[in-house]
């Protein structure tokens, strides 16, 4: 006679519906082996571990019951505190774990789910996707006091959220692929989204990561660093490649060798230090308007890579919307870092980049007026913002917007040698002729020589005399009297607190006297003496400049 079946294991009352085993029904081979598994703390392997391609009766696992373990299965069937670790499973419905409280870490590892995950408002020790692949997973506010790992081979053909959550410890993507896109692979929307999360660690979005759709991390805080060493970011139509608006990393955000494909928003950003290459900026599409950094940690330094950095901006923000902060903030950085000479090459650029947006002289009209009051006040602010264009041009030509003072020098040095040249040639032709009393006394006397034959003796300028006798030659000179010197002459010209007796005693001669005592232009002499006046005129202007700026009495923007 049969022995009669034992008595079904009446259902607890107090547990809702999913927290008793019962609640599933025939439990394959499989399922079994992972409640047992669970029970004693030990991954519970389906297969070769690897992920499958296909359901079959040896690697199929029932969502629900995954969730029954995470919560720590039953008082027959506790689950072991090295959490719910399965390998190589295919997952069947939905895995809802939304609001859920576990006590314990949940691994599911190189496995493939029917449907997306749920994990809204859950929490847990650890999370570890590591390998799966899944449609996506919603993870909102979701606590994990541990690590969470999506990475090696993780799949997910839908959007990833993880808005708000909270990771104890480092957020691993490297190597994953995020991607929410159509079957032509076009973006359709977000693939990784993380406004407001907060990671203890780090995150990894590196290696061979792939996201195909916007990466958003808009307000997260990162406690040490954000890894996008190799990460190709591929944003979807007319939207963002990487988000980080208001992101706060400790530490440093690495991007060398990063692949970005659409543009890269850092507005209001804050991290401690900045590791990036050459190359890993996409052209045009930088916003980077309050973004703060320490240091540049390990990357170019230089001036001529940095400014084409910021030319990188998005294209507005370059001329109708310039932002300023940008060029202020690298400015900031490379005097801190001891690159002063860099910091000056950019605040150099940035003063360039304002005049070629149009952003000099920009003083309007005031509303206040009207009438022939407002047309006055137009023609004076027309005239004012003209002055203000020409005088930043000029400014930056002598003296680099000051942060050159010894441009001033140079063009000294070359105003005044190209003014000695020509005071040379001056000399050579007759022009040059004394200005003291002293020597036109002395002239009358030659010239009573000369009335008494000692034609030797009368010296003069051009079409007066001979040219062996043009005064700048003259023997008869006195002897105490200054010799003319072009170069002297022009450095007495140019130094206006330097008294090197040359203009004191020499000036060109604009005019001449014929035979019959009738005055005539000399051409060369006019330009002479302009070019006299002018570097008179500017050796005041640049000596009072550069005193100006190197007392920092000018400020250099």
């Amino acid at each position: 006679m049969k022995a009669p079946a034992p008595p079904r294991p009446k259902r607890p009352a107090h547990l809702p519906h999913g927290r008793w085993l019962g609640d599933f029904p025939r439990l394959s081979a499989v399922e079994k082996e992972f409640v047992a598994k669970c029970a004693g703390g030990e991954a519970c392997i389906l297969g070769d571990g690897k992920r499958p391609t296909a359901a079959t009766t040896a690697n199929r696992i029932r969502a629900g019951l995954i969730r029954f373990l995470l919560l720590g299965g039953d008082d027959a069937h506790p689950v072991h505190e090295n959490g719910v670790k399965l390998k190589g499973a295919w997952i069947t419905d939905t895995l809802t774990v939304e609001n859920v409280k576990a006590a314990v870490g949940l691994y599911l590892v190189k496995c493939w789910f029917a449907e997306s995950i749920s994990a809204r408002d859950a929490t847990c020790t650890g999370l570890s996707l590591r390998g799966s692949q899944l449609p996506g997973l919603s993870a909102d506010r979701v606590v994990v006091t541990g690590s969470v790992f999506l990475d090696g081979d993780f799949t997910a053909t839908g959007e990833v959220r993880l808005l708000g959550a909270q990771i104890g410890c480092d957020l691993t993507c490297t190597g994953g692929t995020f991607g929410n896109a159509d079957k032509d692979g076009k973006p359709l929307g977000d693939a990784l989204s993380a406004d407001g999360m907060k990671v203890t660690g780090g995150v990894f979005l590196d290696g061979d990561f792939t996201a195909t759709g916007e990466v958003r991390l808009r307000g997260a805080q990162i406690g040490v660093d954000l890894y996008c060493d190799g990460g190709t970011f591929r944003s979807k139509l007319q939207g963002v490649a990487l988000n980080a608006d208001g992101m706060t990393v400790t530490g440093g955000l690495f991007m060398r060798a990063a692949k970005l494909f659409g543009p890269v928003s850092l507005t209001t950003a804050n991290i401690g230090s900045l590791v990036d290459d050459r190359n890993c900026w996409p052209d045009g599409s930088l916003l980077l308007n309050g973004f703060r950094y320490g240091r540049i940690a390990d990357g170019p330094t230089d001036a001529s890579t940095r400014i084409a950095w910021l030319k990188k901006q998005y294209p507005p923000h370059l001329g109708d919307e310039f932002k300023p902060q940008p060029w202020e903030q690298l400015i900031k950085v490379l005097r801190e870092m001891g690159h002063p000479g860099e910091a000056a090459e950019v605040a150099i650029a940035k003063q360039r980049a304002l005049r070629k947006a149009g952003k000099i002289g920009q003083r309007r009209p005031d509303p206040r007026y009207s009438g022939w009051c407002l047309g006055l006040d137009k023609v004076w602010v027309a005239g004012a913002n003209l002055l203000a264009r020409g005088w930043h041009r000029i400014y930056g030509w002598l003296a680099g917007f000051g942060y050159r003072p010894a441009g001033i020098l140079m063009w000294m040095v070359i105003v005044a040698a190209l003014s000695g040249w020509y005071f040379s040639t001056a000399a050579d032709a007759g022009i040059m002729a004394p200005s003291s009393a002293e020597v036109f006394a002395h002239k009358q006397i030659h010239a009573d020589l000369h009335a008494r034959g000692n034609d030797a003796a009368s010296c003069g300028i051009q079409r007066e005399v001979p040219p062996t006798r043009y005064w700048p030659a003259c023997t008869a000179l006195p002897s105490e009297y200054t010799t003319f010197n072009p170069w002297l002459y022009s450095l007495d010209m140019i130094l206006p607190l330097v008294d090197l007796q040359q203009d004191t005693h020499w000036s060109p001669s604009a005019t001449y006297t014929d035979a019959k005592q009738v005055a005539h232009t000399l051409p060369g002499g006019v330009i002479a003496r302009v070019i006299m006046w002018f570097e008179i005129l500017f050796g005041w202007f640049a000596s009072l400049m550069f005193v100006a700026i190197a007392g920092r009495l000018v400020e250099k923007d």
